[in-house]
């Protein structure tokens, strides 16, 4: 087994009971693609980011028997990321920069996604699957759009719930299913757990491509199912955020731990694993050495720096275990989830379509060998589809240690050694002046800052 506990039982009344699922659904090498909503590094206990850190037992196993990415970037935003995981595009070609609200424009079904890329690549032979939450369009069109995107199935709270200060709305939701809407009740993280075995005891004979996306632990911060986390809670979600918020990752963990454990040794085996985060963690339930002021929604650190850990069948023997210093965005998973499934992407995407996506394959055999990608970059911009007129417009660059992060609008800049200000503590560009020493290090963030993003966008 990959891991070594087994979470709790399944809810009854509607939910999947715990199975056993048999070897012949397996007819190829499978991907699991766990998207954690608003867990930063210092959510997931194996990074060792938080003196007092969620109990995260199945993700510290995975990272012991797979490779942990130090160095992984997303936007600072939910909708921005996902966008990046499903087209390996930046915002500033997708046009997603901002979470998508209520009859806005969503993620544009032209998009060489994820499974339509697949689909193309290996004729339909992958099962696909996008479980959770979606967040790519407005409530009405998601309903149909992870579908329209190309996944064979969907089953999910496709937005955000309601009001953030309503605790119940895990517990009560209304839930889609290849289109069909109805009220659900239960518990949410635990029902995507369950809709995510069904999907893979529905692949059948085929390979299957499962993206799982949790809703948790966005808000509403609450208190889970007692049985689901470890910690002892005292106070409430309002008085004592940051604990709560650390119980809904446990959860997360404990459901992760119970479907990898209920999956055929077999199954597994064929399995490659991958989690990440989709931004930081909320800036709210933010702890020390954290800045509550530098979380989610903003490029710091805290913000846009998240969990990668890659675990099972596509990592070699020697790198498991491992620490990865390489530099990986969040549209990298897009490649490289379709290169562990055998996809020639090339192959099949029209002659001059642009995607920023670099296969991180290689560093899964070994973790300190060369890298095709030598930079990070994330952005935010508001509104979503803007053309030129931004309301805001920010973006930030890291080659090696340091950082650049610019104000596109105001053309103002902030400048970090990571070094030795991890936690940008120290902008090198106070006073308006710029360090001798750093000099040839600006400049050349500058210059590929402004090669990257399209002609007049780039603040100078």
């Amino acid at each position: 087994m990959l891991l070594d506990r087994v979470g709790g039982s399944a809810l009854s009344r509607g939910f999947l009971a715990v199975v056993v699922l048999t070897a012949s659904a397996m007819a190829g090498e499978n991907v699991l693609l766990v998207v954690l909503d608003d867990v930063g590094v210092d959510r997931v206990a194996a990074y060792g980011a938080l003196e007092n850190p969620p109990a995260t037992p199945t993700m510290d196993g995975l990272a012991a028997r797979g490779v942990r990415f130090d160095r992984c970037w997303s936007t600072p935003f939910c909708s921005p990321t996902r966008a990046t995981l499903i087209t390996g595009r930046y915002g500033f070609r997708t046009g997603i920069g901002v979470p998508l609200r209520e009859g806005e424009k969503g993620l544009s079904v032209e998009e060489w996604s994820l499974p339509r890329t697949l689909n193309a690549a290996t004729k339909s032979a992958y099962f696909t699957a996008a479980i959770g939450k979606w967040h790519l369009a407005g409530s009405a069109a998601a309903i149909e759009h992870p579908q329209r995107m190309g996944f064979e199935h969907y089953a999910g709270c496709p937005n955000n719930l309601r009001s953030p200060n309503d605790r119940k709305a895990y517990f009560s939701w209304t839930k889609v299913v290849d289109g069909k809407v109805a009220p659900a009740e239960g518990y949410l993280t635990t029902d995507t757990t369950d809709d995510a075995l069904r999907a893979i005891a529905a692949a059948g004979e085929r390979p299957w491509l499962v993206y799982l996306a949790y809703h948790a632990a966005h808000t509403p911060i609450h208190r889970p199912p007692e049985h689901l986390f470890t910690r002892e809670l005292k106070g409430t979600a309002l008085t004592e955020e940051a604990e709560f918020h650390k119980a809904m990752v446990e959860a997360i963990d404990h459901e992760l731990g119970r479907l990898l454990t209920t999956l055929d040794p077999e199954i597994l085996a064929r399995t490659t694993v991958i989690v990440i985060g989709d931004n930081g963690t909320q800036g709210t339930a933010n702890e020390p050495p954290w800045d509550k002021r530098r979380g989610k929604g903003t490029l710091f650190e805290g913000g846009v720096r998240v969990p990668l850990i890659v675990a099972g069948v596509g990592v070699s023997e020697a790198a498991r275990g491992t620490i990865c210093q390489a530099p990986v965005n969040t549209t990298d998973l897009w490649l490289s989830t379709l290169e562990l499934c055998g996809a020639d992407a090339p192959a099949v995407l029209p002659s001059g379509w642009e995607h920023d996506s670099v296969s991180f394959l290689p560093l899964l055999q070994d973790p300190s060998a060369p890298h095709a990608r030598d930079f990070l970059f994330t952005e935010h911009f508001v509104p979503n589809h803007p053309g030129a007129d931004y309301e805001h417009r920010n973006a930030a660059l890291r080659v090696g240690d340091h950082k650049l992060i610019r104000n596109l609008l105001e053309g103002t800049d902030r400048l970090y050694d990571l070094s030795a200000n991890p936690l940008e503590k120290g902008n090198l560009l106070r006073g308006g002046t710029v360090p001798e020493e750093v000099r040839a290090v600006y400049a050349d963030l500058q210059e590929r800052l402004e090669a990257l993003l399209p002609e007049g966008d780039s603040g100078e």
